[in-house]
């Protein structure tokens, strides 16, 4: 069976502009094997596609193609590390029923030479419609950014590990609660 390699040239955010990156190659770089045909992303590409069309289209079939199915994973709103897709997937649906429109924008993306670590630095916006630190939906448009640190397989390309941090204590401002009263938000 013959399997097509589709290669596309990588495209790099730097505060919110996008530039080409067209001079590297995408030889070395693992690639998704999807519906028979072999996809090579580069690290850039799978995090504009977790963000853009996972997240901010709400597509978790998007996350389910680029997250390995034992992700390590610790979110902006969530206490302790959790493990696997599934749960992933939950926390997913729990943040944009508390938080419509839940949007990022990738302003920064470093990644590491061999392209199995990345960084991105995001602006997060939503709405805040649904119980959230014990709080009901206020109505109140939030806006706050925060860094997630990712890891890659070296043989899939699949996210492996995400680490996001982000201020807390401004989303909570935001909704209309002082920090020391607000209820954990966990999944």
């Amino acid at each position: 069976m013959n399997v097509d390699i589709l290669e596309a040239s990588a495209k790099i955010h730097v505060r919110g502009k996008q530039h080409d990156n067209t001079t590297r190659s995408l030889s070395h770089y693992p690639s998704f094997c999807k519906n028979k045909i072999r996809i090579v992303m580069t690290p850039e590409q799978v995090l504009e596609r977790y963000y853009y069309q996972g997240w901010n289209k709400a597509d978790t079939s998007i996350l389910k193609e680029l997250v390995d199915e034992n992700v390590k994973f610790r979110a902006v709103f969530s206490r302790r590390p959790k493990r696997g897709i599934d749960t992933l997937l939950s926390y997913f649906d729990s943040t944009r029923q508390a938080l419509s429109k839940y949007t990022f924008e990738i302003e920064e993306m470093i990644v590491s030479k061999d392209g199995t670590k990345a960084s991105v630095r995001v602006s997060c916006r939503g709405m805040h419609t649904g119980n959230f630190f014990g709080m009901k939906g206020s109505g109140h448009e939030i806006h706050f950014e925060a860094a997630a640190f990712f890891h890659f397989s070296p043989t899939s390309g699949c996210i492996t590990d995400i680490n996001v941090i982000g201020d807390l204590d401004s989303i909570k401002r935001q909704i209309g609660i002082d920090s020391a009263e607000a209820a954990p938000f966990e999944t």
